[in-house]
């Protein structure tokens, strides 16, 4: 799976971190839906993709991020652990978990 999904989720959780939580006009979502939304469906996506490379520009954008102390550095967090937890997952059960 190329990178394109996970630019546009990741993207949804760093803009849903740095908002305030209150439902927005447009949607009636919060905030924290949104980031929740954004979260879940990318931890059931890190096992598709992307690229080793893809991966660690991620990974570098989000540490870059989190240095910076930006208002999206819990967003950052969140796709870092998100990517992590796939990691530990296909560590303990081997690579027959990617079908």
């Amino acid at each position: 799976m190329d990178a394109g999904p996970f630019e546009l989720l990741i993207s949804l959780i760093r803009m849903a971190s740095r908002e305030e939580d209150k439902p927005t006009i447009d949607t009636g979502l919060s905030a924290s839906a949104i980031f929740d939304f954004g979260a879940r469906e990318l931890r059931g996506l890190t096992g598709y993709g992307p690229s080793g490379t893809a991966r660690r520009e991620i990974f570098l954008e989000c540490i870059t991020d989190i240095k910076a102390m930006n208002p999206s550095a819990t967003g950052s967090v969140s796709v870092i652990l998100a990517f992590l937890r796939e990691f530990h997952i296909l560590s303990k059960v081997g690579p027959t978990h990617r079908s």
